[in-house]
């Protein structure tokens, strides 16, 4: 009964197909494409059953094009958020080594040098940093592969966790970078004083 219901529908070995890939040829051109998708279409009758046409080159190439349109946009972003991280960062480290410069004029005094009161400043500004950005990266993760598993959910499809590794690397290079340039400034200014001179600031 199954069977002569499709007789007339034209269905090789009277089964209906859902889907038909076709392969392009390596190389293929859009208007080449186009042409194909659209002699394709002119197969099919007009009506309710018109068959959905999808370029999947053509999808591919625009997910790659938003793709490097949005790294782009991250990047600027985080640039100008590193030069803003920089800018704070160096107010709060000059402030930091202005509120304990007594204490740091003690610790010269007992026999610290410039090099390791530098050093002293840089642990605890790359402590903070590198604590920040670990706690950060750990929970954007978390967060976009809950958000991400979720809406595969509804749409049926496969989770792939694509880590973009070369701009978290690149970011982490330039905090730090920053981080050190906004501490080496301000300590250094401070290590032209003599001891003297810095006991008496903090007094």
């Amino acid at each position: 009964m199954f069977n002569e219901t499709l007789l007339d529908k034209g269905y090789s070995y009277n089964v209906p197909k859902q889907k038909l890939l076709v392969k392009y040829a390596p190389g293929i051109t859009a208007q080449r494409r186009a042409y194909i998708i659209n002699g394709m279409r002119s197969l099919f009758p007009e009506g309710a059953h018109q068959p959905i046409m999808v370029d999947v080159v053509a999808i591919v190439e625009s997910l790659k094009t938003v793709n490097l349109v949005f790294t782009f946009i991250v990047g600027v972003i985080g640039f100008i958020s590193l030069i803003l991280t920089f800018f704070l960062l160096l107010v709060a480290t000059t402030q930091n080594i202005k509120d304990n410069i007594w204490e740091y004029g003690v610790l010269r005094s007992m026999g610290v040098t410039k090099a390791e009161g530098r050093r002293i400043f840089m642990y605890e500004a790359f402590l903070v940093i590198v604590a920040a950005g670990i706690l950060g990266i750990l929970i954007g993760i978390v967060v976009a592969c809950l958000v991400t598993a979720q809406f595969n959910m509804f749409l049926e499809l496969p989770f792939v966790l694509d880590f973009p590794i070369w701009l978290v690397v690149t970011l982490c290079i330039v905090a730090l970078t920053t981080t050190y340039l906004a501490v080496h400034y301000p300590v250094s200014s401070v290590n032209k004083s003599t001891i003297a001179k810095i006991l008496k600031s903090g007094a």
